[in-house]
Formats: C-alpha cells, sequence, structure tokens
C-alpha cells in the first residue's frame, strides 16, 4: 500500500519528523483522486495567444460551446447566436482558474475579439460565445507568422493590427 520511510531528526528540538510517502499507488486509487473530469487542452490556444491560462479557459469554452448546440449545457440564443453559461465557480472547478486568472484571461479573450460575453437574465448571468472565425484568424496568424495576440503589459498594445470593425486584417 505505502511505504513509511524511517524517521529522521529535525533540524531543531528533541521532535523526530516521520515522512510517510505513498508507494505503488494503483491507477484505480489515483482515478478516484482525480475524479472524472479533465479539460481538454490545445497547446496551438496557448502559442497563438501567448498566454496559458487563457487557452485553458479557451479550451473548456471550446467544449462547452460545442456541447450547447446540442441542448448538453445551459445556453441561450440571442441575436440568432447560441451562447452557453458558466460561473466562477463553474470554471474554477473545471479548469482550477482563480476568479483573478479567470478575469485576466476573459479579459484577454475579449480584447483578441475571440471571447463574445452577453449578461442575460434576473439575476444577469454571463453567458460566453466563441467567434470561430476570429480564432480561426488567430491561429492562423500565428502559423503563418508566429505573431501572438498577446497584450503587452506595460502599454496593453497588441500586436496584430485591427480593422476599423475590430477584424484581424
Amino acid at each position: 500500500m505505502g511505504c513509511l520511510f524511517p524517521p529522521f531528526p529535525a533540524s531543531t528540538g528533541p521532535h523526530l519528523v516521520t515522512a510517510l510517502f505513498i508507494c505503488n499507488m494503483s491507477n484505480d486509487a489515483l482515478q478516484s483522486i482525480l475524479g472524472s473530469k479533465s479539460v481538454s487542452f490545445y497547446a496551438i490556444f496557448a502559442k497563438a495567444l501567448g498566454s496559458v491560462p487563457a487557452a485553458v479557459m479557451l479550451s473548456q469554452a471550446f467544449f462547452w460551446q460545442e456541447r450547447a448546440k446540442y441542448g448538453q449545457e445551459k445556453s441561450l440564443e440571442i441575436n440568432g447566436k447560441l451562447f452557453f453559461q458558466k460561473s466562477a465557480e463553474d470554471w474554477y472547478e473545471e479548469t482550477g482558474l482563480t476568479k483573478e486568472q479567470q478575469l485576466t484571461a476573459r479579459k484577454h479573450l475579449r480584447n483578441s475579439g475571440i471571447l463574445n460575453e452577453k449578461l442575460a437574465g434576473l439575476p444577469a448571468t454571463i453567458y460566453y460565445r466563441i467567434d470561430i472565425d476570429t480564432l480561426v484568424a488567430v491561429i492562423n496568424r500565428y502559423l503563418l507568422h508566429k505573431t501572438t495576440v498577446a497584450v503587452k503589459h506595460r502599454n496593453k498594445a497588441t500586436e496584430i493590427p485591427r480593422t476599423a470593425h475590430g477584424k484581424f486584417r
């Protein structure tokens, strides 16, 4: 089951510190700790966005947007486009991103034109939608030119120029 290493003296005082290490943990035990939920992560998103947290959120959003198409997720149609709903607690449970990391990732994705957000309902709830055309343009730009949409932290300027309508050139 587990291995118990022999006690070793503590650096101060007469107490002995004992280290317990779990050895030979079975796959079943590990699966019970991890649970059944996992997030598929697309590394190309991180490379194109220049942000791992934004890529984690985008990867999960991509999954939920696809499920919303088939009625498997809380969704709402706004102006003929399907949006899905997730709370900050849902995002944390599914991705491990803290509220602060979520806010930063959402801002990055909104500023890049990839994530659309709408407030709807009572009480107001945030609904999300990925602009697939913009996402494809961002990935294509990265693949062709190795240019990311990373926001420079000091002056907040993006690396990819946009037209007056907010689309990438």
